[in-house]
């Protein structure tokens, strides 16, 4: 099944930010990078060399993979688009990380994908369908001057 950018908004609605490194009580786990961008697959249950993190807008603890699937490199650009309730972020992708999307969201339909930017999990949704637009649209809690600023840090790369 193919969806186009329209419908992104069911496979991800942004939260806000995460915690992240390693649980008390537990042994040393490998800590989630500061990366600018990235899409994890994710899991609710801890797996080996999996990340905690916390989606702080729901409190839930996911698990983060230990690679990313698409990073940084990928994007061709961000911009602020209008949201249904605030701003939005609309992220292009390269031609090749267009492809690389698409795969990974027909391989991975019914798991959770995160979203990191700025070393933070923004989201983490269930993959529903095989996203071939190369685009990928970021609803939620951002202000007008928030999204700007992820928009020209995505963009500075």
């Amino acid at each position: 099944m193919k969806i186009s950018a329209v419908l992104l908004a069911s496979l991800l609605v942004a939260g806000c930010a995460s915690s992240r490194g390693t649980e008390p009580g537990t042994e040393a786990r490998a800590e989630l990078p500061s990366p600018v961008f990235e899409l994890r697959l994710a899991d609710a249950e801890a797996g080996d060399r999996m990340i905690p993190a916390t989606i702080r807008s729901t409190g839930e603890t996911i698990y983060l993979a230990p690679e990313a699937a698409l990073a940084i490199d990928d994007l061709a650009g961000a911009e602020v688009v209008p949201g249904k309730q605030s701003p939005a972020l609309k992220l292009t992708f390269t031609r090749s990380g267009a492809r690389r999307f698409a795969d990974l969201t027909e391989k991975h339909q019914g798991e959770p994908l995160a979203v990191i930017i700025g070393g933070e999990a923004i989201t983490a949704s269930v993959i529903r369908a095989t996203i071939v637009s190369g685009v990928l649209v970021l609803e939620g809690y951002y202000s007008e001057d928030e999204a700007r600023r992820i928009a020209a840090a995505l963009s500075r790369r």
